[in-house]
């Protein structure tokens, strides 16, 4: 499957309003739900794209989730990170792991960042092991963080540096060029 990036557009909107109301999709999001069309179109009227990348997920060209990176920090050289598969026939299939591959190189080698970190309910097991099968490094727990659906939660924070990253692409490409001299 091919799987790419592209900037979010206004005409993305809709998707992004179905994809974030759908019960299936929100329950590990804090948004304030249900987002709504002429909220939702200020919001992209008003974002501040220098310190945030908002992308689409495509796979095999359609839209099927939502990528990009939070406050952009250049002084301390990070971002934070997020990810939302929005069409279900497109989860578990590698498309999301593929995604963040080419959120992190971005991160990594086009804006020079050093660090990508993100925070997610300690509970969600899926995001969690898509974070580490990506080279993220739990960094610590956040206990009773925020509240979802009444309840406090505890969220982890996860964190992939530069150097984390580097060493990710070496130990890639070494085991690849190994696959390829016993095929």
């Amino acid at each position: 499957m091919d799987v790419s990036i592209r900037a979010f557009r206004f005409e993305d909107i809709p998707l992004k309003i179905r994809w974030i109301n759908d019960p299936e999709n929100n329950f590990y999001l804090h948004y304030n739900i249900p987002l709504e069309y002429e909220a939702t179109c200020a919001w992209f009227a008003n974002k501040n794209n220098t310190i945030r990348h908002d992308c689409v997920i495509l796979a095999n060209e359609m839209p099927v989730g939502l990528i990009g990176l939070l406050a952009i920090d250049e002084e301390n050289s990070k971002a934070e990170y997020y990810i939302s598969m929005g069409e279900q026939s497109y989860k578990r299939k590698g498309v999301a792991s593929s995604a963040t591959k080419i959120i992190l190189r971005y991160a990594f080698e086009e804006l020079r960042l050093n660090k990508v970190y993100l925070n997610v309910d300690a509970d969600n097991v899926a995001a969690c092991s898509l974070y580490e099968k990506n080279g993220f490094q739990k960094e610590g727990v956040f206990r009773e963080d925020l509240s979802r659906h009444g309840v406090l939660i505890d969220r982890i924070r996860y964190a992939i540096l530069r150097s984390d990253y580097q060493r990710e692409i070496v130990d890639n490409e070494y085991f690849d060029s190994q696959r390829r001299d016993t095929e």
